[in-house]
């Protein structure tokens, strides 16, 4: 078997824009040989996602289960993947975060409601 050359992690791969890089991470040689570090909202409902492997050859990766909206959750999620960089996991040399756009601009409210009072 081949060693990974390193780890491609994305979040949101299950939305359209997070399963269409998957779909171009799958299709594409060169960066198939990356190990893949895929998260979803829930992991029994991520048809896209799957789909979008599907569109080229197997290569090695991990279907993770992270909820944005949870705080814990995120932190559980990354003390499990400090963990694996630690033991296992090829160094992550590509992160891609995709959000949902209403997170976005959530985040961007709460934001500018912390800050209101500097203006």
């Amino acid at each position: 078997m081949a060693v990974d050359k390193g780890t491609i992690f994305v979040t949101g791969a299950n939305g359209g824009l997070g399963s269409a890089i998957v779909e171009q991470i799958a299709s594409k040689a060169e960066l198939s040989a990356f190990y893949g570090l895929y998260t979803v909202r829930n992991t029994t409902h991520a048809a896209a996602f799957a789909s979008a492997l599907a569109h080229g050859p197997t290569h090695r990766h991990d279907v993770v289960a992270l909820d944005l909206t949870k705080l814990d959750n995120i932190r559980q999620v990354a003390e499990g993947i400090n963990v694996s960089l630690l033991c296992s996991l090829p160094v992550i040399k590509l992160l891609v975060s995709v959000l949902n756009p209403l997170y976005r601009l959530a985040f961007l409210q709460v934001k500018s409601r912390q800050y209101a009072h500097l203006s």
